[in-house]
């Protein structure tokens, strides 16, 4: 009698190597799981650069600033308010001085802008009076009404020379080290204006889910992005919804929110459980995003407009808190400023 040929395994068979896969699934996954972490912060650096790039390139091709703008995520950004009192030598007047700090947060999404095409008013003739540091615009109140929304918006005298930066949303114009002011005469100038960066038609960025740019500790050179608001006796000002790097035409870092950087501008593209409004401080396993070696970072150069993305040094300083001093008031008041070096080492190349 011919026995029977047995097709297929048996129920016992089945379960040991069901057994086995789970096993071996179970094992491989504190070794996978960090490396696909990694490939998704290393994706979203390498979109925030080609994002970069491409506004360069538009920059150049259009022959006009473009640059890529930061969207805040709400509830990530925060204004800080310090207050010191300085007693005047001599009559002994104490002086109040409210100080607003702006400490950005995370951006999720990121959009090209561009600086729209320069205005010389709208028939052409309208002219400009220049004194005391500040503008007068001859019958046109469009470009008055413009420049109160505009951040970063600057004008040229005569239709020639340099183009001067207004200070804020006024026709006031900057000064300071950085910026000369034109010399003043008794005259009316014909006048073209470059008004502040506006998004283009390019579809906007959007970090990997579970991705995001790290902006707290971003920042030009070894310091983080910090604004100071208003100085003395000065009332805050709306908190800051967005960080802008412009490229100029020549394909050169323009400015980072109205400053001209003269040190490298460094983007941290990190995880998003590890941003400061999201981490647990006491949590002792979760690192912030400058200390883990599985984040990036995007610099760009501002003297060549040349974008990099390199992987995070993971520093010793893992356990970030933010420092609290007492202002005059006894209050608690978070210090804005991280250890010193721990930025650097962060951004050092890793071996």
């Amino acid at each position: 009698m011919k026995s029977r040929r047995r097709n297929g395994l048996t129920l016992t068979e089945l379960l040991v190597v069901g057994t086995i896969i789970l096993a071996v699934t179970a094992l491989s996954i504190p070794v996978v799981k960090p490396m696909m972490e990694s490939q998704l912060t290393k994706n979203g650096a390498n979109m925030l650069a080609t994002a970069l790039n491409r506004a360069r390139s538009r920059a150049q091709v259009s022959g006009r600033p473009c640059g890529v703008r930061f969207e805040y995520w709400p509830g990530t950004a925060a204004n800080l308010h310090d207050t010191h009192y300085d007693e005047r030598a001599g009559d002994g007047t104490v002086i109040c001085r409210d100080t607003y700090y702006s400490v950005p947060g995370a951006s999720l999404v990121m959009r090209q802008v561009e600086v729209p095409p320069v205005y010389s008013g709208l028939l052409g003739i309208e002219k400009v009076k220049y004194e005391n540091g500040r503008c007068e615009f001859q019958n046109d109140l469009y470009v008055t009404s413009e420049l109160e929304r505009s951040a970063s918006a600057k004008i040229q005298f005569g239709g020639d020379g340099p183009f001067y930066a207004f200070h804020g949303r006024s026709t006031s114009l900057k000064e300071g080290t950085t910026y000369a002011l034109p010399p003043e005469r008794d005259v009316e100038y014909p006048f073209r204006v470059l008004l502040d960066s506006r998004p283009t038609m390019a579809m906007p960025v959007c970090m990997p889910r579970g991705t995001a740019v790290d902006l707290q500790f971003s920042g030009v050179g070894d310091s983080v992005f910090v604004d100071t608001l208003s100085g003395t006796n000065g009332s805050p000002v709306p908190e800051r919804v967005s960080l802008t790097l412009m490229f100029s035409p020549d394909g050169s870092v323009e400015s980072v929110n109205g400053s001209i950087p003269s040190e490298p501008v460094h983007f941290l593209v990190g995880r998003w459980d590890q941003i400061s409004a999201v981490r647990a401080e006491d949590d002792a396993e979760s690192y912030p995003n400058y200390a883990d070696g599985r984040n990036y970072w995007v610099s760009v150069f501002p003297q060549t407009g040349g974008v990099t993305v390199s992987q995070v040094n993971p520093t010793a300083d893992v356990g970030y808190t933010p420092v609290s001093r007492i202002n005059d008031y006894n209050e608690e008041v978070p210090d804005v400023r991280l250890p010193d070096g721990v930025i650097a080492v962060s951004r050092e190349l890793t071996k």
